[in-house]
């Protein structure tokens, strides 16, 4: 699988679970879910393995009331994803693109 076709479907699935658009599920989990659709903005840094077993690391974004979602890569610098009003933006570093 193509790099960006990870980057979309990893966007995809982030943005379905914080807005609220996951499967219905058992006590505990709604009430996870709940918490987590109290949020309204978000920070944190993370480590993508990817499936060759390489790393990628960097910080994550999240700003629901605006409808926003970041990913800022420390490694490959440069490289991120920015998914906003129904539109996703992937700038590769590696590739300049």
């Amino acid at each position: 699988m193509k790099q960006p076709l990870k980057y979309v479907l990893l966007v995809a699935f982030l943005w379905g679970t914080f807005t609220g658009q996951a499967l219905e599920s058992p006590k505990k989990e709604q009430q996870l879910l709940k918490n987590l659709n109290d949020i309204d903005t978000y920070e944190a840094d993370f480590v993508q393995i990817n499936d060759d077993g390489s790393k990628a690391a960097g910080r994550f974004y999240m700003d629901r009331s605006n409808q926003r979602l970041r990913f800022i890569y420390s490694h490959p610098k440069g490289t991120s994803i920015l998914a906003k009003e129904g539109w996703i933006k992937i700038y590769d570093a590696d590739q300049d693109e």
